[in-house]
């Protein structure tokens, strides 16, 4: 019994060793067939954000409102490049007395700052050059002259400024169109005849003025004066050259100085009635048989017979 006993055991361990075999054989088996997996790449960790510092709570009466808070603002009479490009108007509801339009170095610069000069006016000279170095698209002169103020709008010869410069012709007494006889012939008379329609569409006067400040100092008259002439006639405007803007303001002051002319009134006509327009009809008595007062019946009756007579005719 011992040994079959011995035997039963042996044989069973067989067993057990055959089967923990064949269990590890497919395990290698099913690790061979799988691809090899590769290990994740360890994320990196987020650095600790500090902690915020608790805010001081503040009470609401020294809390400042918006309308409170202090602005940075510029002075009286100052004002920013960008405010002054995008400003829409210059103007405070008054007219333009004088609108001074040119090409590009015509010289309307250096002309105004001589005439402010001239006048006395020593913020006229200081608002031009800012106004050039600020590459402003107009700027405002007030100047006074043989005792009136003029309100004198000097504007820009850049071409891309002359959409917004025609736009305040509407306002203006008078247009100065300046030009230098030394430049291009065919310029000139371009921007001339651009000018003077526009200024006519608006209704102003115009005073074309040749600048002859670089003649007189050697530069070569390239323009026909003739045509220019012809173009400010056809155009029922002045035409002078000079150097001087004051001379050129000489040549108009009239119509500044003159009085305003009032539409004629009407004269009132007495309104009638068509009935009463009509000439009373002269009343006629017709003729009867009986006599008048004092008048004998023989005379009525010849006159009678005379009728009576007339009709059978």
């Amino acid at each position: 019994q011992y040994q079959t006993l011995l035997e039963g055991a042996r044989l069973q361990q067989r067993q057990q060793g055959s089967i923990d075999l064949r269990r590890d054989s497919s395990a290698a088996s099913v690790e061979k067939d799988q691809p090899p997996t590769t290990p994740a790449a360890a994320k990196p960790e987020k650095p600790s954000e500090p902690t915020p510092a608790p805010t001081p709570k503040v009470a609401a009466a020294d809390t400042p409102k918006p309308s409170d808070a202090p602005v940075d603002r510029p002075a009286d009479g100052a004002e920013t490049t960008r405010q002054r490009r995008s400003a829409p108007h210059v103007h405070d509801g008054k007219p333009y007395d004088i609108v001074v339009l040119g090409i590009e170095g015509s010289g309307k610069t250096s002309m105004l700052e001589q005439f402010c000069t001239s006048m006395g006016n020593e913020e006229g000279p200081k608002k031009l050059r800012r106004a050039k170095e600020e590459d402003a698209p107009h700027v405002l002169i007030p100047v006074p002259f043989q005792g009136k103020e003029l309100r004198v709008l000097k504007c820009s010869g850049k071409k891309q400024y002359y959409a917004f410069v025609r736009d305040q012709l509407a306002r203006a007494k008078w247009v100065f169109a300046v030009y230098q006889p030394s430049m291009d012939n065919q310029e000139i008379f371009a921007f001339l005849e651009k000018v003077l329609r526009d200024a006519m569409a608006a209704g102003c006067r115009i005073l074309v003025i040749g600048n002859t400040w670089h003649v007189q100092r050697g530069q070569e008259w390239k323009v026909d004066l003739i045509s220019v002439k012809d173009l400010a006639a056809r155009h029922r405007c002045y035409a002078v050259e000079t150097a001087s803007f004051s001379d050129a303001l000489f040549m108009v002051w009239e119509t500044f100085t003159a009085p305003v002319p009032q539409p004629a009134q009407p004269a009132v006509q007495p309104i009638r009635h068509p009935a009463r327009n009509v000439a009373p009809q002269e009343h006629r008595p017709r003729p009867t048989d009986t006599p008048a007062a004092g008048e004998p019946s023989g005379e009525a009756e010849e006159r009678k017979g005379g009728i009576m007579n007339i009709g059978a005719m």
